[in-house]
């Protein structure tokens, strides 16, 4: 099985070619370009078929150039059926076309054959529904078998897989209870509430998974250590985009020295167990309201493009020391309860901390503003 072509292979058929151009074009505007084929056909069969000189507009516009209308509703139907059926006719095609263009780019983008593709699809399927099953054990081989096919079918799968992934651990996992001591005393505070998970293998499995996926080979400079990749390089997830906005993570979240080239969205996010981002490299970083309850670390941590930690919520101590802002970063309204640490942290001159609270100690010593 081919699984390896991410790119169009050169010298394919012109009407491979034209076949990717049309199945990557709006519905819309494929629509106009075949209207427009349609009626260019109408005209130029018009022109052969017409009467006059050969290059006249009398005969280049001959087909729209008609009798009277029918006078009997003989006539009449007689023009409308063809018109009908031309219409019908078309449309039919255009879809069919469009099916066509898009088998076509779809076998050159993966470099699967429409049987592979199929058999790819199906084990998809079959997968998602063990991951929509009511007991763990069924949840867990739905994972293993989503992970399969991402490694197997690579280029074309990787995408989906991981929104698969996301989705899932956006779902309602979990549900919390009130912890209600009932002793009182002076120190008593009111009732906890604690979140308790009805799946945490699988988030673990999903997490270690993604993990495994996201560390790309880096070797040892200076201070930092070389990274171990696990996976095969177009195995890798590192060019994908995670949407875990809203989702409850019971466990502690390690992505450390991980490699995101897409964007990590944990908008609403709840993080039960805090995180572990040290040294990874984000391209887009959205933790807008993102609320975490255990220590975080992102030290050494770099933020190619703007990083978004408006609202954010900091329970435990946070520490963004030795981290990177290359293009600014928004900490306007977040809270930091904990200690927080942006020690010899380089940050960029538009980083915002407008209306930022930090109820312990903030260290910014050897920052630096560039």
């Amino acid at each position: 099985m081919s699984t390896s072509s991410s790119e169009p292979r050169a010298g394919q058929p012109l009407a491979h070619r034209v076949a990717l151009w049309f199945g990557s074009l709006p519905l819309l505007r494929a629509v106009l370009v075949w209207a427009a084929v349609v009626l260019a056909a109408f005209t130029l069969a018009g022109w052969v078929t017409g009467d006059g000189g050969l290059w006249t507009s009398q005969r280049l516009l001959a087909a729209w150039q008609g009798e009277r209308a029918p006078a009997t509703p003989l006539d009449t139907l007689m023009v409308l059926v063809p018109t009908v059926l031309v219409v019908v006719v078309s449309g039919f095609l255009l879809i069919r076309l469009r099916r066509w263009a898009g088998t076509q780019q779809f076998m050159m983008t993966s470099g699967l054959t429409p049987a592979e593709a199929e058999e790819a699809d199906h084990r998809f399927e079959a997968a998602m529904a063990q991951l929509s099953g009511r007991l763990v054990e069924q949840k867990l081989e739905g994972v293993r078998a989503l992970i399969e096919v991402a490694d197997t079918y690579r280029w074309t799968y990787r995408q989906r897989v991981v929104d698969a992934l996301c989705d899932y651990l956006r779902r309602q996992r979990g549900s919390y209870t009130y912890d209600v001591e009932t002793s009182g005393g002076a120190d008593w505070v009111g009732p906890t509430t604690t979140f308790v998970s009805l799946d945490q293998p699988v988030e673990s499995l999903v997490l270690e998974e993604m993990r495994r996926h996201l560390r790309r080979r880096r070797d040892a400079t200076g201070a930092c250590e070389a990274v171990t990749q696990e996976v095969e390089d177009d195995q890798l997830w590192c060019e994908c985009s995670f949407n875990l906005d809203g989702a409850i993570l019971a466990e502690r979240v390690d992505f450390d020295h991980l490699t995101i080239n897409g964007k990590m969205s944990l908008r609403d996010a709840r993080l039960l167990e805090g995180a572990d981002f040290t040294r990874t490299s984000f391209l887009l970083a959205d933790f807008t309201r993102a609320w975490f309850h255990g220590t975080v670390s992102f030290a050494g941590a770099s933020f190619r493009e703007r990083a978004e930690f408006w609202g954010a919520r900091f329970d435990a101590a946070a520490t963004f020391q030795d981290a990177q802002f290359a293009r600014g970063c928004l900490f306007r309204e977040t809270d930091f309860m904990g200690r927080a640490s942006f020690k010899n942290a380089r940050l960029s001159d538009d980083i915002v901390f407008l209306g930022a609270r930090f109820h312990d100690t903030a260290d910014l010593s050897g920052a630096e503003f560039r």
